[in-house]
């Protein structure tokens, strides 16, 4: 039920971009394309737990999307996208029931903590973009974010989506390359950074590692459709 929301979701955008762009965007360079990748996230904590050490492991997710960019001067480039997103975090920590002082190690027992946080984003970026045949670009942007689902693993009682702000927003900073396979048609990849600006926990107490951020490394392809005007 959740994918094919997702999947009308994704619909409903793709045509919202299209009638946009051919609608308003006359006399101008622009594409449209669809990206996907790879996303590795984890969370910053304002408030560290105390007496706790924890250990962040890797949380590797898809990310995928549709996207409009228009030449806006020069080598100057405005980007909006609509992306399915997820990110999250895992980690682990150890504790132990003994009173012992100093912990003996067989005492000791593992804790996993994992938690995933599904969005569909809307990016807007400037691009500069270098080169001919093959082009250096460069972005910065902002990354406005709507929940539509949350989950906690490893737990009995998953209260996370009742605990997570609806909205996210956050910057972006990206690097990559473009080259064109054709007169009409360019490939893309690169690598991109995005950090929240507001925390998502509705509730940031400083047991719980006070205000969370996301804080995400996307690596990804993509293909677009050149029009001219």
């Amino acid at each position: 039920m959740v994918l094919i929301l997702k999947i009308k979701t994704m619909k409903k955008l793709l045509l919202f971009i299209f009638i946009l762009t051919s609608s308003t965007l006359n006399g101008q360079d622009f594409s449209i394309g669809i990206m996907g990748g790879a996303t590795s996230s984890w969370e910053h904590r304002t408030d560290p737990r105390d007496g706790i050490t924890l250990h962040n492991d890797m949380h590797l997710s898809p990310t995928f999307g549709v996207n409009a960019e228009l030449r806006l001067f020069n080598d100057f480039h405005g980007i909006l996208e609509a992306n399915y997103e997820r990110k999250g975090f895992e980690e682990h920590y150890f504790s132990t029931i003994s009173s012992v002082a100093p912990t003996p190690p067989e005492s000791l027992f593992r804790v996993d903590k994992q938690s995933s946080f599904d969005y569909i984003s809307f990016p807007i970026l400037l691009r500069y973009k270098y080169g001919r045949k093959i082009k250096a670009f460069g972005s910065v942007g902002v990354s406005p974010s709507v929940l539509i689902d949350a989950e906690e693993f490893y737990s009995r009682y998953d209260f996370l989506v009742n605990n997570t702000k609806r909205f996210d927003i956050g910057g972006i900073i990206e690097a990559g390359l473009e080259w064109g396979i054709s007169s009409n048609i360019s490939l893309s990849s690169g690598i991109r950074y995005n950090k929240s600006f507001t925390h998502h926990n509705k509730h940031p107490y400083p047991e719980n590692g006070g205000e969370l951020r996301h804080v995400a490394i996307a690596i990804y392809g993509g293909i677009k459709y050149h029009i001219k005007y």
